[in-house]
């Protein structure tokens, strides 16, 4: 009997490697749905820009906050504003917190208004 590998009997060789090739696969097929998905590839950049390399808070909030003011799409800003109130709540800034959900609510509230009245406006058939 060969060596036992964690979870279950060793495998051969063949298909350990054909286990690598399909989660090679999918990495790609993963990154590629990113790559072409302007939503999914803006998350994971705010994700990034948070992150990827240690910075000190204090930097990571300067550029959000930079970001923020370039940053059109709601779902971007969404995504930074709650990046930022993890920011401040781990320094302490409460009322920073706070800014951030009158600042997402208040945005997220304007949009759901205009939704409605686009939707309104349209002709019914």
């Amino acid at each position: 009997m060969g060596p036992m590998m964690p979870g279950g009997p060793a495998q051969r060789p063949e298909m350990q490697k054909m286990e690598q090739m399909g989660a090679a696969m999918g990495v790609v097929a993963r990154m590629g749905e990113i790559c072409f998905n302007p939503r999914l590839a803006g998350l994971l950049a705010v994700g990034m820009l948070k992150d990827e390399v240690r910075r000190k808070p204090a930097d990571v909030i300067k550029e959000f906050e930079e970001q923020l003011g370039k940053t059109k799409s709601l779902g971007l800003r969404n995504a930074i504003r709650m990046s930022l109130k993890d920011l401040y709540k781990a320094q302490g800034e409460d009322e920073k917190v706070l800014d951030q959900a009158r600042a997402m609510l208040a945005e997220n509230d304007q949009a759901i208004i205009e939704a409605d009245q686009s939707k309104e406006k349209k002709p019914k058939d």
